[in-house]
C-alpha cells in the first residue's frame, strides 16, 4: 500500500481562500483528478489551465497556490497509479456537517465531470461498465445536498463516495496515463 498521503484539507482550502480565490480544495482536487484520470501524464502541467478556466474565469494563480497544487497533482496521480486503491477522495473531515460534505462531493464530481471532458476521452469506445459507472456520476452529480444528520445518510453518503472513488480509479486504468502493469488489482464496480 502506498503511504502517498495528500495534504491538510483544511490547510488546502484556506490557502485558497486566503488568496481569494473562488474555488474549494475538493473542486481543484476534482479537476486534477478528472485531468489525469483522463489521460493527462504525470509531468503535464495542462491541468493548471483547466483550473484556471473553470475556477478562476482564466486569471492567474499565485506561484504559492501552483506549488500547493502541483504537490496535490502529484500526490493525487501517485495515490492513482499505486494500484493498491490507495486514491482518496478529497473532501474535508467528518467534523463538519453532512450537508456541507455532500455540497464539497458535489463541488468535487463537478470538477471531476468537467475535467474527464475537456481530455475528450472516448466513453463510447469504453467497457460498459465504466460507462454505465460515468452516467451515474452525472446523475450523483445532481443529488440534493441537504442531508439529516442521520446514521442512514451518513452510511449512504459514505457509499456514495466509495463509489465514486472506485468509479475514478477505473477510469484511470481505463484512460489514464498508466501501463497495465501498474494497475495489477484492477478494481470492479459492484
Amino acid at each position: 500500500m502506498s503511504d502517498v498521503t495528500l495534504p491538510d484539507y483544511d490547510d488546502f482550502d484556506f490557502l485558497l481562500q486566503n488568496n481569494k480565490l473562488p474555488c474549494s480544495a475538493s473542486e481543484v482536487h476534482g479537476i486534477l483528478c478528472g485531468s489525469i484520470c483522463g489521460g493527462m501524464s504525470e509531468a503535464s502541467r495542462e491541468w493548471l489551465s483547466i483550473v484556471r478556466d473553470f475556477c478562476l474565469d482564466g486569471e492567474s494563480v499565485p506561484e504559492d497556490v501552483v506549488s500547493a497544487m502541483i504537490n496535490l497533482y502529484k500526490a493525487t496521480f501517485e495515490q492513482l497509479k499505486d494500484g493498491q486503491l490507495a486514491f482518496q477522495i478529497y473532501l474535508p473531515e467528518d467534523d463538519v456537517s453532512l450537508t456541507e460534505r455532500a455540497e464539497t462531493l458535489i463541488e468535487w464530481l463537478n470538477g471531476f465531470l468537467s475535467s474527464i471532458g475537456v481530455q475528450s476521452v472516448n466513453l463510447q469506445a469504453a467497457d460498459e461498465e465504466i460507462r454505465e459507472a460515468f452516467q451515474d456520476l452525472v446523475a450523483i452529480s445532481k443529488m440534493d445536498t441537504e442531508l439529516e444528520e442521520t446514521e442512514e445518510n451518513f452510511q449512504s453518503f459514505e457509499e456514495i463516495v466509495e463509489y465514486i472513488r472506485i468509479t475514478a480509479i477505473l477510469c484511470f486504468g481505463e484512460f489514464g496515463d498508466a501501463l497495465p502493469e501498474d494497475l495489477p488489482n484492477k478494481p470492479t464496480l459492484h
